[in-house]
């Protein structure tokens, strides 16, 4: 896969990139410890953000990245403390001082307003209990 890779250019060769550092999250990619240089090398920020949250420049992060991941790849953003903390700062300046669609506020509830989910979960325990 990595001779295919290097044979490429351009926007096929970004795209087989992003593919690779899928794999790598999901623990499918074939002898990853060869596609490391590749992913700290890359061009490609959302690929060096993916590879290596803990030490991504998030500066460089762009919330159109979160539209097109998924569900699972969106938790599992949400789960890694760093990208957790740097993401929730970023979506709350942006909630307090610009204009923003819901996609914007819908991903932060889901996925980065954990203290609001927790203590509305306990309240509804509460209640449930009290009933």
């Amino acid at each position: 896969m990595l001779n295919e890779i290097s044979s490429t250019s351009g926007e096929d060769k970004k795209q087989r990139i992003e593919h690779c550092v899928y794999l790598h999250l999901n623990g499918t990619l074939t002898k990853p410890q060869e596609f490391i240089t590749l992913f700290k090398n890359s061009s490609n920020d959302k690929v060096k953000f993916l590879y290596d949250m803990d030490n991504f420049d998030y500066g460089k992060f762009d919330f159109e990245w979160l539209r097109s991941f998924n569900s699972a790849l969106k938790l599992r953003i949400s789960e890694n403390q760093i990208a957790y903390g740097k993401i929730k700062n970023m979506y709350s300046y942006i909630l307090q001082n610009e204009e923003y669609d819901k996609h914007i506020l819908e991903d932060y509830l889901e996925y980065f307003d954990k203290e609001s989910k927790d203590t509305h979960d306990s309240s509804k325990c509460e209640i449930e209990r009290v009933e």
